[in-house]
């Protein structure tokens, strides 16, 4: 599995949802006396810490969907990939 970030589309596992990822956070300690040993290459590693979720609650009179938009935190052990692209997922924030 490749490395999730930033304006990627992922699956919450956890809750069943699809999630655009908006924010990362380093997964390491930035304690002083850390540094060193978290990291030693001198740069940080990100994984997921807020996105963005829509879930469909019901339809419309239309057909369309009816949606519910929530920010919320991210558990990066539980974001998998999905081949829901973030231009589709845009749309949906659209509406």
């Amino acid at each position: 599995m490749s490395e999730l970030k930033v304006e990627d589309v992922a699956y919450d596992s956890m809750v069943k949802e699809h999630v655009l990822i908006t924010k990362e956070a380093c997964r390491l300690s930035h304690a002083p006396e850390d540094l060193p040993t978290t990291h030693p290459e001198g740069r940080c590693h990100y994984r997921p810490s807020e996105g963005m979720a829509i879930r469909m609650t019901g339809l419309q009179v239309n057909g369309g969907p009816i949606l519910v938009k929530t920010r919320r935190p991210l558990n990066p052990d539980y974001m998998q990939e999905t081949d829901i692209t973030s231009e589709r997922f845009q749309d949906w924030l659209q509406n």
